[in-house]
């Protein structure tokens, strides 16, 4: 069981297609990004839907809370939208990518990243919605997932199998790591500054972001890891086309509950 109560406190109601993301705005309210192509803003107390914003032309695939308070969505259509989650309207649409945008983070400095299955990694002003850098060309590939660590670099996770580094001020690839026998969908960054990424080769691997290293290979579900996320008390859990979300002791890289 993977609560102690094992109680669902609500359902939430409204949606006309499927939900590929979740983000948290500041003033507490969830988003969610829909494949009828809609963002739709909850109350998380009462179960309400206080908005649905229209405007993508495809599936939200991704969205991102900024530290002003704006929220940042990325689609299929291949743009990204920032949105006032006040007054609930879009304030600016960028369109650099040339298909579809599958992952969005927000750096220590308040950039937004973006991942494209069009092989790229962009970085944004979210002030100016200029691009002002792009990187990721060496993954040859789709990038599926970024996460930011904890010196602020960036990771990215590709269908190459690999996993990369980059450098946000100067665009470089620092580091590449290799191990996964499949796509790598998923990644998360541990309390103890290691990367864990989760893969279509039903494995998770945590990872020393200083020296690349794999210091533990996690392995019990039986089908592709697509989802990681890190507890509060550093535990890490998975989710999979299984069926089953799993939890794991980073620590001792043992499975704790399912």
């Amino acid at each position: 069981m993977l609560f102690r109560s094992g109680s669902c406190s609500a359902v939430l109601y409204a949606h006309s297609g499927g939900v590929k993301a979740l983000a948290v705005v500041a003033d507490g309210r969830l988003a969610s990004g829909i494949t009828d192509n809609t963002i739709h803003f909850w109350d998380p107390a009462s179960g309400t839907c206080s908005a649905v914003l229209e405007g993508h032309g495809n599936w939200v695939m991704a969205l991102a809370a900024l530290a002003d308070g704006y929220l940042a969505s990325a689609s299929i259509d291949g743009t990204i939208r920032l949105w006032d989650p006040a007054s609930v309207t879009c304030s600016s649409v960028s369109e650099r990518h040339r298909d579809w945008v599958n992952a969005l983070a927000v750096l220590l400095d308040g950039r937004l990243v973006s991942a494209s299955i069009d092989g790229t990694i962009r970085l944004w002003d979210p002030d100016s919605g200029s691009c002002s850098s792009v990187c990721g060309e060496q993954h040859g590939y789709w990038v599926k997932a970024l996460a930011v660590l904890a010196d602020g670099r960036i990771a990215s996770a590709s269908n190459d199998h690999t996993i990369r580094i980059w450098d946000p001020a100067s665009g470089s690839c620092s580091a590449d790591f290799q191990g996964h026998q499949g796509s790598v969908m998923a990644l998360a960054v541990l309390a103890d500054s290691r990367l864990a990424s989760g893969s279509i080769d039903k494995t998770i691997r945590l990872w020393d972001p200083d020296t690349g290293a794999c210091t533990a290979v996690l392995e019990g579900h039986q089908a592709a890891v697509g989802a990681l996320a890190v507890l509060k008390d550093g535990r890490i859990a998975s989710g999979s086309q299984d069926t089953t979300i799993r939890i794991w002791d980073p620590a001792s890289g043992s499975r704790s509950e399912e």
